[in-house]
């Protein structure tokens, strides 16, 4: 049984990254699967974003760039929610799909949007992800570095202190047996040791060590006499260059300034003034003095990261180290070089692009053409152009891999960190391309041997299954050729799955489709599918599905209680698996019922609604300020209009 993670999830987890995550375990399950009312859930979204705001110390307009990505990334990943079916498939395989085509992908490209608006981190070593795990290579063999220890690195570095004498100059730290702030510098120094060897720090610490008002001699940063001339700030950029030991090639790591050369013929004197100026600004950013307010801000960032890293690791590489550096099985390195590859891509569009529109197309063009389709198929700019169409579109892709899962089978590699790898993930993604490609051509030839031939004949030359079921989205198909496909598809089904999918077909026919539900025997055949269904292997993936049809089908022969109680159960079922829209029109369906049938009742009828208007079943709906009342009122419609359908001799009632 697997979710893909709801935003408010999504929320709750930066909370728990940050170490601000104090609220009940039963707050956080009623959040994250919508089950509070309205204005408590949107309460709720306003404190924990002013919470997150504030411990990293967010300005005004960071602030408002945050709301703008959060409500860009909501609306999309809401959608995609309500269009993936996980099926079978385990936690760990849909976090790892969910990752690796959605959110990292996104990050990358966003957080490169924001860093182009305006840098964020110019003190910051240039050619690194500081506030990532990263790879580095000590006494010949790789170690993965935390992000914490990466901060305390430059922290150390600009300082040019010993680990004792930075101890001496911090504000204190914070015992977690008394639960209290101590003032000796050896407890400071055992946890700034153990952060640098990869502990996570806990965020009160952060704050209650790095005090303003702490006075550390930075030693090691770069700061000159505006009253100098050009060419004596440049002399004293190069004595300090030599002070600390740095090579052209350092600092090509350091600084953005990395076309061969340019850094030589800056220390060479040949450059313009321009270049020098820009040099110089350079290094002085990079080597600024930083507050206590930054050094924070970097070391809450970090920290935050890291408790994600191992999150994700534990989840997607159970029993796999933190600290391995093997990409095949430590797949939490891949989902961190899809990031960098999307960022780093998007810099250099910019880059290479004079308008937003040439970067857009440098970007797309210059992506790993097999990827395109799979993987960054939610960042293209020309399909985010509609982005409700691409999270709907993203969704049935990713649910074409869950299908195919049972839960426990090993994750494929999504990201190449080497030729071979690359190499074996561009073949496996080229043959799929090629198999839809080739069933798009076997829908297109069944369908033209089915209409100038015989039905029977012509589906008697097929086997693929999802080729004969492609049939069925044509809702003109003649009665007889729908039967002779249903037929078709029992003798083709190789899994418990599509058994079970061509059960659902039929029941979903009879019940759904007017000119099948006119048949005399309609409701006969119904129960005869509903008890094949109950007796099936696969019913508790189906579990759902079920309970919806024994829903409709007491509907349409007037037992209202029974249906409603069916489709309450659905509703509860609702929680183990995405099952696309089922959610929202399961909701929409028991408060029409409801509401059309008895009285509005808020109390009784708001779960309902919620979960309907959450899932985009009232058509401009907004969840703040489309009530229950108004909701009603086109329930109430949908009913009679729509929903409320008989059998054949089942005399219908009438609207009140």
């Amino acid at each position: 049984m697997a979710v893909v993670p709801t935003i408010e999830s999504v929320f709750l987890e930066v909370l728990q990254a940050l170490d601000l995550d104090e609220l009940q375990t039963k707050t956080k399950t009623k959040f994250k699967k919508h089950q509070m009312s309205l204005a408590k859930h949107q309460k709720m979204i306003v404190e924990v974003f002013n919470d997150i705001c504030r411990e990293l110390e967010l300005d005004i307009q960071a602030k408002e760039d945050l709301v703008f990505s959060l409500k860009e990334a909501g609306a999309f990943h809401s959608e995609f929610e309500n269009s993936v079916w996980t099926f079978g498939a385990d936690q760990r395989q849909v976090l790892w799909y969910v990752l690796g085509y959605t959110w990292m992908p996104f990050l990358g490209r966003k957080i490169a949007f924001w860093q182009l608006a305006g840098t964020m981190d110019a003190d910051m070593p240039g050619g690194e992800f500081w506030y990532l795990p990263r790879i580095q290579q000590k006494e010949g063999t790789s170690e993965l570095r935390m992000p914490v220890a990466n901060v305390l690195d430059w922290l150390f570095e600009l300082s040019d202190v010993s680990m004792d004498r930075m101890s001496s100059c911090l504000g204190g730290g914070y015992d977690e047996k008394t639960k209290k702030d101590e003032e000796s510098a050896y407890g400071i120094e055992s946890n700034l040791y153990n952060w640098r060897d990869g502990a996570l720090p806990r965020a009160v610490n952060i704050d209650s060590m790095f005090r303003d008002g702490c006075e550390i001699p930075f030693k090691g940063t770069f700061t000159v006499d505006e009253r100098l001339s050009l060419a004596d700030k440049l002399k004293a950029a190069v004595r300090f260059i030599e002070r600390k030991g740095l090579t052209p090639d350092d600092l090509r790591g350091e600084i953005p300034m990395t076309t061969p050369g340019a850094i030589e013929a800056v220390l060479a004197g040949q450059p313009n003034e321009e270049v020098t100026k820009l040099f110089i600004n350079l290094l002085k950013s990079r080597y600024a003095v930083p507050s206590m307010q930054t050094i924070r801000n970097r070391l809450h960032l970090a920290r935050a990261v890291q408790h994600g890293y191992r999150k994700v690791m534990a989840i997607v590489c159970p029993g796999v180290k933190d600290t391995c550096t093997d990409f095949s099985q430590n797949k939490a390195l891949q989902l961190l070089d899809i990031y960098k590859y999307i960022y780093n891509l998007t810099i250099q569009a910019h880059d290479e692009g004079a308008t937003k529109q040439q970067e857009d197309s440098w970007f797309e063009s210059h992506l790993i053409p097999w990827c395109k389709t799979e993987i960054f198929y939610s960042i293209l700019p020309s399909s985010n152009l509609h982005s409700r169409e691409t999270a709907q579109t993203l969704g049935t892709m990713l649910s074409k891999r869950f299908v195919a899962f049972q839960g426990g089978e090993e994750l494929e590699d999504l990201f190449g960190w080497d030729k071979l790898s690359t190499a074996e993930i561009a073949k496996r993604e080229i043959l799929l391309l090629q198999k839809d490609v080739e069933r798009i051509e076997e829908s297109q030839r069944l369908k033209q041997k089915i209409r100038f031939g015989s039905p029977w004949r012509a589906l008697q030359s097929f086997e693929d299954y999802h080729v004969i079921r492609s049939l069925l989205q044509d809702e003109t198909l003649p009665l007889r050729t729908r039967n002779l496909v249903h037929d078709r598809l029992r003798e083709v089904a190789v899994s418990p799955t599509q058994e079970v999918g061509v059960i659902l077909g039929e029941i979903d026919d009879h019940l759904n489709n007017e000119k099948i539900r006119r048949v005399k025997n309609c409701c006969e055949l119904v129960e005869g599918l509903i008890a094949e269904m109950e007796s099936h292997s696969a019913v508790e993936i189906f579990k759902l599905e079920l309970l919806r049809h024994k829903a409709k089908h007491s509907l349409v022969q007037n037992d209202f209680k029974s249906a409603e109680g069916f489709f309450r159960q659905a509703l509860e079922a609702s929680n183990d698996r995405n099952r696309g829209r089922q959610l929202g029109e399961i909701a929409r369906d028991l408060f029409a019922l409801s509401v059309a049938t008895q009285s509005l009742i808020p109390n009784n009828h708001e779960k309902y609604y919620r979960h309907a208007l959450f899932t985009g079943m009232f058509e401009g709906g907004n969840p703040f300020n489309f009530s229950i009342q108004e909701a009603a009122i086109v329930a109430t419609n949908y009913f009679w209009e729509d929903l409320y359908k008989t059998y054949p001799g089942v005399m219908a009632h009438r609207r009140h």
